[in-house]
């Protein structure tokens, strides 16, 4: 792999036979699963820098679409709540202060606007008047994602019989996309907007499935024995990259496959443990956490699993949730 600021890249070994880019930008990460938030430059062998630095739990960071600041939750009023900061960890804003606690902060992409999980609801936060809107209520709601135009948001229950929800960004034109007796949820639009991926039971083990974004035409990309979860989209929107775990939990890896399901293959080995992944806005690479040696590290790959590093090599604390920075 080129070092810092090679302009050579990697052959890609598809038939192509283009160069790939070196992976660049910047990656926010948790600490000790629930710990402080870091930064760390790709392809920089220094330490990362602490962006939180108290002795609160900081976690589930997201960025803003335009990567200049990061929502998270974090307990250091006592309760879970959700704040705002700067790239650089400066202008600290507190959204949300419900005893209760909020969680789930999720950008839209217009910036404008995070959506937070608070209970049993589910409630849009204005980022600039700190405004705060109910658009849903529901038995554990669960957090979908946004609409590429940020005008309406997926969501689900975790009543074992959870259905897929839409609804607009202020609260209005509700819409339910499923209505079976199936456990569906984790509704993502594809970055076109022409479809919905999700995760259901509906053929024994939770596998990923797609539809179009009105409910119409649902069909399995994915199939048991094993059980699949925690998927993304690449950037555009011609892969989905999830986790594939056996059914007893005991192994769990990285898998990739076409948005219509075909070439599904393990992008790496399967690791002792993975705390989350997500895609490089060039879509050229994954970030993940996984058990290398004694801790858990960040690790850095091709999609085609050819070039492997860590993304912090001497730092020594377990890394998760790796989130790579928005490059508008």
């Amino acid at each position: 792999m080129g070092g810092e600021g090679s302009s050579s890249g990697t052959e890609d070994s598809g038939t192509t036979g283009r160069r790939r880019a070196e992976p660049t930008g910047q990656i926010v990460f948790d600490t000790n699963s629930f710990g402080s938030l870091y930064i760390a430059t790709v392809g920089d062998d220094g330490p990362p820098t602490n962006l939180t630095n108290d002795d609160s739990n900081n976690h589930s960071a997201h960025w803003a679409p335009d990567g200049e600041r990061i929502a998270f939750q974090s307990d250091r009023t006592g309760f879970t709540t959700v704040w705002l900061m700067d790239a650089d960890g400066s202008n600290l804003v507190q959204l949300t202060d419900d005893p209760d606690g909020e969680s789930s902060p999720t950008f839209s992409p217009t910036g404008e606007v995070i959506a937070v999980r608070r209970n049993s609801q589910l409630h849009i936060i204005d980022v600039g008047d700190l405004s705060d809107i109910l658009v849903a209520t529901g038995s554990a709601i669960r957090m979908g994602g946004w609409s590429p135009d940020g005008l309406r948001l997926t969501w689900s229950t975790r009543n074992g019989m959870g259905d897929i929800n839409t609804v607009g960004v202020d609260g209005s034109d509700p819409i339910l996309l499923t209505n079976d007796r199936f456990d569906d949820h984790s509704a993502a639009w594809s970055p076109g907007g022409a479809q919905l991926a999700f995760i259901s039971d509906r053929d024994g083990e939770d596998a990923i499935y797609v539809m179009n974004a009105d409910g119409s035409d649902v069909t399995a990309l994915t199939e048991g024995p094993n059980e699949d979860d925690s998927f993304a989209w690449s950037p555009d929107g011609t892969q989905i990259a999830f986790l594939r775990s056996e059914v007893d939990g005991s192994l769990e890896q990285l898998m990739l496959m076409n948005a219509d399901g075909s070439d599904l293959h393990a992008v790496m080995p399967s690791p002792d443990i993975m705390l989350g992944f997500s895609w490089s806005p060039d879509g050229e690479y994954i970030a993940y956490s996984a058990l290398v040696g004694v801790r858990v590290s960040v690790i850095i790959t091709s999609t085609d699993g050819e070039d492997v590093s860590l993304l912090v090599p001497a730092f020594d604390t377990n890394q998760g949730n790796p989130i790579w920075r928005p490059t508008p």
